[in-house]
């Protein structure tokens, strides 16, 4: 199956969210180092990044506090699809980060929601099992 197409607001993710992305792409083997790139594909401006990067050290917390302007639909985000698990998907990509977001990817295949859940990863784990 194909990523799933661009999701109307229902299937936005919201800040909430923001641990289970996290926990998301280190499972699937982002380090975070690339959260620079990752947050202009994403749709944020190199000057909210640029602050990000001001007011902290170190990939981890920057890349937390990329995703959480994402997920605040900052700058340009609405015109990448706003926060879903497509236009993360499709960031990843552009950012060449291809075993990651086939990762991701194929664990949405699995899940009725776009958050993906323990459940979820109980399912995803059985059916590569097989």
């Amino acid at each position: 199956m194909a990523s799933p197409g661009p999701a109307d607001n229902t299937n936005e993710l919201q800040i909430t969210d923001l641990a289970e992305v996290l926990q998301l792409l280190r499972r699937h083997g982002f380090s975070g180092d690339r959260y620079h790139n990752l947050g202009l594909y994403l749709g944020l401006s190199v000057n909210t990044i640029s602050v990000i990067e001001a007011d902290h050290r170190g990939a981890g917390r920057c890349l937390s506090d990329c995703l959480t302007k994402w997920l605040e639909k900052a700058d340009n985000v609405q015109k990448k699809s706003g926060p879903t698990i497509y236009s993360l998907v499709s960031a990843l990509r552009e950012l060449g980060e291809h075993a990651v977001a086939e990762g991701i990817d194929m664990e949405s295949e699995f899940c009725s929601d776009l958050v993906l859940t323990n459940n979820c990863l109980y399912l995803l784990n059985e059916q590569l099992q097989r």
